[in-house]
C-alpha cells in the first residue's frame, strides 16, 4: 500500500468515527435536554399545586380559628377555647411555614432545571455543526430562515422553557385580595410610637368613644400576669408586651381579636437569680436596684414580622420568634443607670437598634455608653459606636431624610444623628439636659428635640461634626415633658408634659401657639391620627384635640386604670396598657 492510500484510508476513517461520536454526543444533550425540561415542568407542576391549595402569603383563612376566636371572645374565662386556640393557631403557622418552605425548595430546583435544560440546549446546538453541504444550482440559501431542523428544535425547548418561567413568575404574584393582617411593616404597629417611632398613626377610622369601666367599645380585657411600663406593639394578629418583677422576665403574645394569650416565654437572667439571692443583704452593692419609674420592664420590644426583640433593666436582650421559642439571648452586662433601662429598640433592615446609655459619660473619651447594632438573626453585634454621654432613657429614632436614612439620639450634653448602616456619627448638636428620657422627632427636614431640665430645640439635618453654630434653628424651654415624647407633622409641634400642660409650637418660628392645662400630667406619649391627638394622662383619661392654631378639644374618655405606657394603633383598633391590663378599643360609637 503506498502513503498516499494509507492516508486516503486515514482521512476516509476519521471522519466516520467523528460522525459516530457525535452521534451520541447529539443523543446524550437531547436527553439531558428532554430530562431537565420534564424535570421543571415537573416541579412547576407541583408548585401550582400548592399555590392552588393556598397563597402563600398572608395569614391563611381558617374557619376553626375564627370560631375559636368568637369563643374566646364572647367568654374569656374558658381556659379550654385558649388553649384550642393556642393549638390552632400554631398549627396553622406550622403549616404555612411548610408551604413557604415548598415555594423556596421549589424555586431553587426550577432554576437549577432550567439552567441544565438551557446548558443541554446549547451542547445539542453546538454539536449541529457539520461540514457545509452542497446545493444544488439555484437552491435558496436563506430557505427556512437559514436554520436547520436540530436549531429550531433547540430554538422551540427554550420558548417552552422562558413560558415556564412566565408561569412562575405570574405564580408568585398574590392576585387575590390583600387579607386584611397584610404582614407589612408600616400597616402595623411594630415598635414604640408605630411604624415611624414618632407617634404617627396610619390611615383610618380610629375609635373616639370608649369606657373602661362600663365597657363601652371595649372589646376584650385582659390581665397581663407580669408589671411593665413597657407599651404594646402589634404585628398581625399578634400583640406581644413585656413583664418583669426581681424574680422574672417575660415576653407575652396575645391574639389581637379575642385576647387570649398564645404564649408567654421567660426570658432567663443571671441578675435576676442573684437579686433574689441577695434579697438578705438589701444594702449590698451587687444587687440590681430600679426606680419605681421605670421597673424591670420599661423598654418597649420591636419586631420586624419574623421574632420579636426584648430587652429588661437586667441587662438581658432575647429573640423570640412566632411560636413563643427563643431564638437567642445575651446579657449585655449589669447597667449602670440609677433609675433602670427605660430606652426602647428600634430597627434598620436585619439590624436591632439600642442606645445603652449608662454611667456618668466622659467627653473626652469613650465612656459606657454606647449604640449597639445587633443582627437580629443571632443576636451577635454589628457594630458598637462609643457615646460621650451619661446615663438616659431616650429611645433612637429611625428617620428617612432626604440625606437617607439617620438614627436619631438624645443624651446628656449631646444631641446626636448617626448613619444607620454603619452607626458611624454624622454630626452632634451641644444640649444642656440633664434626665434625658424624651425621644427626639424628625419632619421637615428638622430634628426636634425637648426635655424637662434641657431646652426645646430645632436642629437643621446635616453638616458634621459639632454643628451646634450652625444648624440650630431655634430653642425654647416653655412645659417641656419629662418623659412623654412629642409630635410633629413638619407644621406644628407639640408636647404634653408631666405637669399636664399641652403646649403647641409654629414649627418653622418657635412661636408658640396656644398652650393648654390638663388636670394630670403625662406620661404616655401622644398619637397623631389623621389631624386628632390622642393624649392618655396617667389616670388613664383620653383627651382629644386638633393639631390646628387653637386649641380644639374634642372630648375625652376614660379607662378606668392608670396609663403609663403608649397605645398601640392598627387596623381601626386601639390597644392600651394599663398597670394591670391590657384592653382593645373598637367602635365608631
Amino acid at each position: 500500500m503506498t502513503q498516499t492510500d494509507s492516508q486516503r484510508d486515514t482521512t476516509e476513517i476519521l471522519p466516520g468515527l467523528a460522525t459516530q461520536k457525535t452521534r451520541w454526543q447529539r443523543f446524550l444533550a437531547l436527553s439531558l435536554l428532554a430530562t431537565a425540561t420534564l424535570f421543571s415542568g415537573v416541579v412547576v407542576g407541583v408548585l401550582v399545586a400548592t399555590w392552588l391549595e393556598e397563597s402563600p402569603t398572608g395569614y391563611p383563612e381558617s374557619a376553626t380559628l375564627k370560631e375559636l376566636q368568637e369563643g374566646v371572645a364572647k367568654d374569656p374565662k374558658n381556659e379550654t377555647l385558649k388553649t384550642w386556640l393556642r393549638n390552632e393557631d400554631l398549627r396553622i403557622r406550622q403549616a404555612q411555614d411548610v408551604r413557604q418552605r415548598r415555594f423556596q425548595v421549589g424555586a431553587w430546583l426550577l432554576l437549577a432545571g432550567l439552567a441544565a435544560a438551557a446548558a443541554s440546549g446549547r451542547w445539542y446546538a453546538s454539536l449541529d455543526q457539520g461540514l457545509p453541504k452542497p446545493r444544488k444550482a439555484g437552491e435558496d440559501v436563506e430557505e427556512n430562515g437559514g436554520l436547520s431542523p436540530r436549531a429550531r428544535g433547540v430554538i422551540a425547548v427554550g420558548a417552552v422553557g422562558a413560558l415556564l418561567v412566565l408561569a412562575v413568575v405570574l405564580m408568585s404574584v398574590d392576585w387575590s385580595p390583600k387579607p386584611k393582617l397584610a404582614p407589612t411593616f408600616k400597616d402595623n404597629w411594630p415598635g414604640f410610637r408605630g411604624p415611624t417611632g414618632m407617634g404617627i398613626a396610619p390611615a383610618g377610622d380610629w375609635p373616639r368613644s370608649w369606657d373602661g369601666t362600663s365597657g363601652k367599645n371595649i372589646l376584650w380585657k385582659i390581665e397581663v400576669p407580669l408589671p411593665g411600663k413597657s407599651s404594646p406593639v402589634v404585628w398581625g394578629h399578634w400583640i406581644f408586651v413585656t413583664g418583669g418583677d426581681r424574680r422574672t422576665q417575660k415576653v407575652f403574645c396575645y391574639e389581637r381579636t379575642s385576647g387570649a394569650l398564645l404564649w408567654e416565654t421567660t426570658i432567663s437572667s443571671a441578675e435576676a437569680r442573684k437579686a433574689l439571692e441577695l434579697e438578705s443583704a438589701p444594702e449590698s452593692e451587687e444587687r440590681l436596684t430600679v426606680s419605681d419609674d421605670t421597673g424591670y420592664a420599661a423598654p418597649t420590644p420591636v419586631t420586624d414580622g419574623k421574632r420579636v426583640y426584648a430587652v429588661f433593666a437586667t441587662g438581658d436582650m432575647a429573640a423570640v420568634d412566632f411560636s413563643g421559642k427563643a431564638v437567642w439571648q445575651r446579657n449585655l452586662g449589669k447597667p449602670e443607670n440609677m433609675y433602670g433601662l427605660a430606652s426602647s429598640l428600634a430597627m434598620t433592615k436585619d439590624t436591632v437598634i439600642f442606645q445603652f446609655d449608662q454611667g456618668s459619660g466622659n467627653e473626652e473619651g469613650p465612656g459606657k455608653s454606647a449604640l449597639l447594632g445587633l443582627d437580629a438573626a443571632t443576636g451577635n453585634t454589628v457594630w458598637r459606636t462609643a457615646r460621650p454621654v451619661g446615663s438616659s432613657w431616650a429611645s433612637p429614632v429611625v428617620a428617612t431624610t432626604d440625606a437617607g436614612p439617620i438614627i436619631m439620639t438624645c443624651g446628656a450634653p449631646w444631641v446626636i444623628a448617626y448613619e444607620a448602616e454603619f452607626g458611624g456619627e454624622l454630626w452632634r448638636v451641644r444640649w444642656p439636659g440633664t434626665d434625658v428620657a424624651v425621644s427626639p422627632v424628625y419632619a421637615a427636614g428638622k430634628v426636634f428635640v425637648t426635655n424637662d431640665g434641657a431646652q426645646m430645640m430645632a436642629i437643621r439635618v446635616g453638616g458634621k461634626g459639632d454643628v451646634t453654630e450652625t444648624q440650630v434653628a431655634w430653642t425654647a424651654s416653655e412645659a417641656m415633658p419629662d418623659a412623654a415624647s412629642p409630635i410633629c407633622d413638619g407644621k406644628y409641634f407639640l408636647q404634653t408634659a408631666h405637669s399636664g400642660q399641652v403646649t403647641c409650637f409654629d414649627a418653622a418660628t418657635r412661636k408658640m401657639l396656644w398652650n393648654h392645662e390638663f388636670s394630670k400630667g403625662f406620661w404616655s406619649s401622644p398619637v397623631l391620627a389623621g389631624r386628632v391627638v390622642y393624649a392618655t394622662d396617667m389616670d388613664g383619661k383620653t383627651s382629644f384635640f386638633g393639631l390646628a392654631d387653637k386649641y380644639q378639644g374634642m372630648g375625652e374618655n376614660k379607662l378606668g386604670e392608670t396609663v403609663h405606657a403608649t397605645p398601640a394603633f392598627c387596623d381601626g383598633l386601639i390597644f392600651m396598657r394599663g398597670v394591670k391590663h391590657l384592653f382593645c378599643i373598637g367602635g365608631s360609637e
